[in-house]
């Protein structure tokens, strides 16, 4: 759901909702506590953001019922910007 959003962020830009950085801020929240409470989780956000963006990428074109090469075909996100609080593409 965070890369999703982060995506339709990316893409359309003038259309940020609150909606959207809601949902942002609750998904970063939510992986900070679960690593806070597992610290053997931090170098997990690396390994997945890559793993997870082909789904993501999919599901924001349907979402947003765009093109899917209207998308980067690789993730442009740094695992650490996708989990900082106050960066947005």
């Amino acid at each position: 759901m965070l890369l999703i959003h982060l995506l339709k962020c990316l893409v359309q830009p003038k259309k940020r909702s609150l909606s959207w950085l809601g949902t942002i801020a609750e998904q970063r929240d939510a992986i900070a506590d679960l690593i806070e409470d597992s610290l053997s989780l931090r170098t997990y956000p690396a390994e997945i953001v890559d793993r997870c963006y082909p789904v993501a990428r999919r599901n924001a074109a349907r979402q947003m019922r765009l093109p899917i090469g209207d998308f980067p075909e690789r993730s442009p996100f740094e695992p650490k910007a996708v989990l900082d609080p106050d960066w947005l593409p």
